[in-house]
């Protein structure tokens, strides 16, 4: 990454304010999937994995709440953007909508490329091998990270993709529907935070496993979110949870580093499958909601039970990388 940052945060910060831009054009249903879903997904890809690798190279002692702190940044976005879109389209046409939150967007992503720096990791030490990354697929506490966090990410979008729909099959107030996402983001503020101050004193891996343990858990819970108090106790509980797995699973792999020359790839490979596994979960729980429409059981009980089999290969995982450490603190 050293020499690059600069080129793939520019050129993903353009690309992602251009295709904002374009989706208040889209006429047509390809359209939007070429400018949201092919443009603006590889602009995000391109601003995400690099701007967390930056923190992880220049935090060491608190390297866990730095960047638990910084992903905080999409937990406000999704509490600020979705109540901003539906106040702006109940006073204007959906264009120009799209276009004031690309004009939000392009003033953040000018921000962002004058504040953010890659600072040159260490020298490595004299004989040292270069990185080869497909050799860290041979440690056994990298692939069981790896494979475990795949099938928690499988599930762990499906209540932020589906919790406004579910909440409306099940009468709840319209108002709570709205800003049940809100709510769920909002708490994702301190479930991004707290734990990773806790991990900067324990180890990212003794704080992840319970907290995804508790969200595979929680998922479960959604069957109770029947009326309005439900509502707004699972958008909690879930959102607080889910938020530490997002902003802890960057640190542990930061972890299993022996340099800070492997740190951006030790972190790109296994985002990698986590991405795979997010695109791929939701529009299963799509399928399983046409068969279940009014109760909602088939995608509940996969998104709750992938998360939780998830949770149990990062059990392992968790043991592999003490045995590696030779340390409980990991």
């Amino acid at each position: 990454m050293q020499g690059y940052f600069q080129y793939i945060m520019g050129g993903g910060s353009i690309l992602l304010v251009f295709c904002l831009f374009m989706v208040s054009l889209c006429k047509e249903f390809w359209q939007t999937i070429l400018a949201q879903g092919f443009g603006m997904g590889i602009a995000m890809g391109f601003m995400f994995l690099p701007s967390i690798s930056v923190l992880s190279q220049n935090w060491k002692r608190r390297r866990a709440f730095a960047m638990g702190f910084a992903v905080t940044g999409s937990s406000i976005g999704g509490v600020i953007f979705p109540i901003m879109i539906n106040s702006l389209l109940a006073k204007k046409a959906f264009g120009e909508a799209i276009r004031d939150t690309a004009y939000l967007v392009l003033g953040c992503s000018v921000a962002i490329n004058l504040l953010m720096r890659a600072s040159p990791p260490p020298p490595k030490p004299p004989g040292a091998a270069k990185v080869e990354p497909l050799k860290f697929f041979r440690e056994p506490r990298f692939t069981l990270a790896a494979t475990g966090a795949f099938f928690v990410a499988m599930g762990l979008f499906v209540p932020l993709f589906y919790i406004q729909y579910f909440l409306t099959i099940k009468g709840v107030d319209p108002t709570i529907t709205t800003y049940s996402l809100a709510i769920l983001n909002a708490a994702s503020v301190f479930g991004r935070t707290i734990p990773n101050a806790i991990a900067d004193r324990v180890g990212p891996f003794n704080v992840l496993l319970p907290t995804v343990t508790l969200s595979g858990a929680c998922v479960f819970i959604m069957f109770a979110a029947s009326s309005s108090a439900g509502a707004i106790v699972f958008a909690l509980l879930y959102g607080f949870l889910s938020g530490a797995y997002v902003s802890l699973v960057g640190p542990a792999f930061a972890s299993t580093a022996t340099h800070p020359s492997e740190i951006g790839v030790r972190m790109g490979l296994p985002f990698v499958f986590i991405g795979a596994a997010a695109l791929i979960g939701s529009p299963i729980a799509g399928q399983l909601v046409i068969r279940t429409p009014t109760t909602f059981t088939a995608p509940v009980v996969f998104a709750g039970c992938s998360m939780l089999f998830g949770a149990s290969v990062l059990f392992f995982a968790r043991r592999a990388q003490a045995k590696a450490k030779g340390s409980r603190r990991i």
